[in-house]
């Protein structure tokens, strides 16, 4: 009779053990679409087998099996995959804002056009060659005044776009800021949570994987570093500066910089310390902002418009006081002079 209702308690056991397994792999498929998911897998463990040895037990057969159990829920995760692709994801954002600031860069230019800077020089020069055909002519005269202005207008229609962009681009570093604190707030209450269920012995998957995820989006903003310690907590650190350690989260914000010189910083709100991100979006448009389209560096979008705009004035200036005007006086400077090459296109008139 006891052997019945052992076989019984064997099979029961069994059927209930792999009503659980089934209830893993269903919550597998329920999570096919969730791209932070990782797949979870019961492993299966022989049961406490039946009579443990002790003195007390006669010398019979030996134990029995009582059946199988679940011993545990894992997620299936390959560490080192991981963290390629947390690597990846930090390039990934770099070149995917790169890419946008280079297209908007490139849409404010408008080459080539019938309204861009090319097409106003264009305009100008025909107009200057119509008036050495025909030197006497007013309306010639005002053709090329007209065209000049054109050509200024144009000019500083595209410093005003650039500045325009890299002002919205000091508004991106605000709202990534917010975001990068609203991640780690998150990321430090997880790991709360974390440390709290593993010491009861469990797996916290479902909350490893929320917190992977935000992580992820974290890569995503600005190069971060991570490690875990015996706990089970996720130390987040960016340029050597911790972000969440344990269940505390440290903020970043942007500190104003010089009034219309476009160059707010990023800074670590507990060591004031300035962050310069080497990858993610931020790095991207703190690229863009501080090197594509400073002044200051000769490769540069404006520097290069600079330079233009400062050798028309100086070349045309040169030819115009060479000559003489229509009461034979001794011709003068046809543009302003420009005092500073490296902002020719602002004094450009």
């Amino acid at each position: 009779m006891n052997n019945i209702f052992s076989g019984l308690s064997v099979g029961l056991r069994a059927l209930e053990t792999q009503r659980k397994s089934l209830d893993v792999t269903g919550h597998n498929i329920a999570n096919a679409n969730n791209e932070d998911y990782n797949k979870q897998r019961a492993v299966h463990k022989a049961s406490y087998p039946y009579t443990a040895p002790g003195l007390s037990n006669h010398g019979g057969a030996g134990q029995f099996g009582t059946g199988v159990e679940i011993e545990q829920v894992e997620r299936v995760k390959d560490q080192f995959i991981n963290s390629q692709i947390f690597n990846e994801t930090q390039t990934s954002g770099y070149w995917e804002e790169m890419q946008r600031g280079l297209e908007k860069v490139e849409y404010i230019l408008n080459e080539p056009s019938d309204s861009g800077i090319d097409n106003s020089i264009n305009q100008f020069w025909n107009s200057l060659q119509d008036l050495s055909n025909n030197p006497g002519d007013d309306a010639a005269r005002n053709m090329v005044r007209e065209n000049a202005y054109n050509v200024i207008d144009s000019f500083q229609s595209v410093e005003n776009q650039l500045n325009d962009y890299k002002a919205s681009i000091n508004e991106n570093l605000s709202n990534a800021a917010a975001d990068i604190n609203n991640i780690t707030k998150k990321m430090a209450d997880l790991n709360k949570q974390i440390v709290s269920v593993k010491g009861s012995g469990q797996n916290p998957n479902d909350l490893l994987d929320q917190r992977d995820g935000l992580y992820k989006d974290l890569n995503k903003l600005i190069n971060v570093q991570s490690r875990k310690d015996d706990r089970g907590n996720l130390i987040v650190s960016t340029e050597g500066l911790q972000l969440v350690n344990g269940s505390d989260a440290y903020e970043l914000k942007v500190e104003a910089g010089d009034p219309g010189k476009f160059n707010d910083t990023l800074k670590h709100s507990r060591t004031g310390t300035e962050i310069n991100p080497t990858n993610g979006k931020i790095a991207a448009w703190m690229d863009m902002r501080d090197n594509k389209l400073n002044a200051d560096d000769a490769n540069s979008v404006v520097a290069k418009l600079n330079k233009l705009a400062a050798n028309m004035v100086e070349d045309f200036n040169k030819q115009h006081e060479a000559g003489y005007d229509a009461n034979g006086d001794q011709g003068g400077k046809f543009f302003a002079e420009i005092s500073n090459a490296d902002q020719a296109i602002s004094q450009l008139a």
